[in-house]
């Protein structure tokens, strides 16, 4: 069967909306972001546009952005313009507890309704995304999706890195924000599984991370007991193992072209070991940049779409590293600082599940642009945003730092 797609910039036309809605509102922003407690996130982001001045000092970046100037208009659009508009609305709802929980359900409630959908798609039609591949990334993936990798990474309005991303951090909201037991559990499910689909070593290890984290939470508030709590929730548990495995054996029968599910998640897990050896070469590149710019090269010039227009330096995924390249050591300097400073902040606040998020993101960071990552960026700038504002109540230390919502 023969597929059409329609190629539509969807991220650039809602960034000019929220470059819109900055503009309509650039009063407000102004008295807002113009604060003590944003200093650091203002001085980033001056840092970052201060960058642009390395397009011209140094002969590399100037004959990059001499021919290829679309990369300044999408910096703005998948970077900047993100960064203050929802580090702004973060700021906006931070007022107190009630506006953070509303905000964070409407995320949540939209991150089940992207995977959900994502593995409807992947169940229903395994061959859609070899289509789209084919037609719209055939020279990325030539030798390495189409033929290992027959039924491909669940993507979907996102990327598969994306909806790694989602599933990772969603967990923990869910399990803060959903009282049900057994839909708390299904949607827990339904999570891990899109993150078991992505094929996404790094997401499978930071979903590991997120439960981890939930119990040392749980112990923390309750003096958790990991004997009455498996007792206590044995049939989710039962539950759990039956849907991993019942899944496993269907994906294995899926698809005769594919040869199944199974061999791919296999292949994924066998080459687990080469993930830090495929970010080698990044941090190379990195060190490379560095030792000639100390003051970095330019924000958004070793980001991936610089890279497919053949810019010699290449670091899409390790933002660690990235972030120090393009910056200098100042800008990565400041940009670490503003990262610990907002955990620690979380922390003390009695935040400790929004902190428990923050952690996720940070070890995504080491091998994913999880910062810069367009969608999977939006929650973390309004994460940082309620770790710098103050707020109306906060809970007291021990307690849940965000109270159930009865859904």
């Amino acid at each position: 069967m023969t597929m059409m797609f329609i190629n539509i910039r969807a991220g650039l036309v809602v960034s000019f909306l929220m470059l819109g809605f900055i503009l309509a509102n650039f009063k407000r922003v102004i008295s807002v972001l113009f604060t003590p407690p944003h200093r650091l996130f203002l001085l980033f982001v001056a840092i970052e546009l201060l960058s642009f001045i390395n397009y011209v000092a140094n002969s590399e970046a100037f004959f990059f952005v001499s021919n290829y100037p679309r990369i300044i208009s999408e910096i703005f659009s998948y970077i900047i313009i993100p960064q203050v508009f929802f580090y702004w609305l973060g700021s906006e709802i931070s007022t107190n507890n009630k506006n953070i929980n509303l905000q964070l359900k409407s995320i949540t409630l939209v991150n089940i309704a992207l995977i959900s959908i994502c593995i409807i798609l992947h169940l229903w039609v395994p061959d859609f995304y070899v289509e789209f591949a084919k037609q719209y990334f055939e020279a990325a993936t030539t030798g390495q999706l189409l033929d290992k990798e027959i039924i491909p990474r669940m993507h979907g309005y996102l990327n598969s890195m994306q909806n790694g991303v989602v599933c990772s951090t969603t967990i923990i909201l869910v399990a803060v924000l959903f009282k049900h037991k057994l839909l708390k559990i299904a949607l827990i499910l339904i999570l891990i599984l899109g993150s078991i689909f992505t094929l996404q070593r790094g997401s499978w290890v930071a979903c590991l991370l997120a439960i981890l984290l939930l119990a040392l939470i749980e112990f923390r508030n309750n003096q958790f007991n990991i004997g009455k709590f498996i007792q206590k929730n044995r049939l989710e548990f039962a539950l759990f193992v039956f849907v991993l495995i019942s899944g496993f054996v269907f994906f294995q029968t899926l698809s005769d072209d594919s040869g199944g599910y199974a061999p791919h998640l296999l292949y994924r897990i066998a080459e687990f070991g080469d993930a830090s050896n495929e970010r080698s070469q990044q941090f190379v590149d990195a060190k490379i940049v560095l030792e000639k710019y100390p003051f970095g090269i330019g924000l958004g010039l070793l980001t991936a779409k610089a890279t497919d227009q053949g810019f010699r330096y290449s670091v899409p995924d390790a933002i660690y590293y990235r972030i120090f390249a393009e910056l200098g050591y100042v800008g990565g300097l400041v940009f670490l600082s503003f990262l610990i400073g907002g955990l620690v902040k979380l922390y003390k606040k009695g935040l400790f599940y929004l902190a428990a998020i923050l952690v996720v993101y940070m070890f995504q960071a080491t091998g994913t642009a999880v910062f810069e990552l367009y969608y999977c960026s939006f929650p973390f700038w309004i994460l940082m945003a309620i770790a710098y504002s103050k707020q109306e109540q906060v809970p007291m230390q021990g307690q849940r730092s965000i109270p159930n919502v009865d859904i």
